[in-house]
């Protein structure tokens, strides 16, 4: 099956980065100029993880498209290093960015992926949700933040 791409993005307020659109304008140009299925959707809330939860439910809910692709609203990225996230074989997977605290750090962690940039492929979430007993936008957690031995993994990690 050819890969088809929903592009995520969750907005703490209504506004964009102006490097965040043209970076996405120059991702659907080229996904589309390649024939490959594409669409964007935006969710609007000052809790991200409950936007990702939301942008999730609907995704699933849409089967036009086989990956959801996460992107955070103050992003900018190169088409190139999108297609290599969306053209990896793996259900899920994370490309790399600075996190924004200073100094800045790049993002890494050992058990858990950074949701800025993330692409999941519809049979992973799929997957997930068939182990919850419910599945509903407020209650199955696919994104909550983690506080773990005292860290806390928020948004850049939910």
């Amino acid at each position: 099956m050819e890969k088809s791409v929903l592009i995520a993005t969750c907005l703490s307020e209504e506004k964009m980065h102006v490097m965040y659109v043209d970076s996405l304008m120059k991702t659907l140009n080229h996904l589309r100029q390649n024939n490959i299925g594409c669409g964007y959707m935006f969710q609007i809330s000052s809790v991200i993880h409950k936007n990702r939860n939301e942008l999730a439910y609907q995704f699933l809910n849409n089967t036009q498209f086989t990956n959801l692709f996460f992107i955070d609203s103050d992003m900018s990225w190169e088409v190139s290093d999108f297609m290599k996230v969306l053209g990896s074989p793996h259900d899920i997977c994370a490309g790399r960015y600075l996190k924004r605290m200073l100094p800045q750090t790049w993002t890494h962690a050992k058990s858990y992926l950074p949701a800025g940039f993330l692409c999941i492929s519809r049979k992973c979430l799929e997957d997930v949700a068939k182990g919850c007993d419910i599945y509903d936008k407020d209650r199955i957690g696919f994104f909550n933040p983690l506080l773990e031995n005292g860290t806390l993994f928020d948004e850049d990690y939910a």
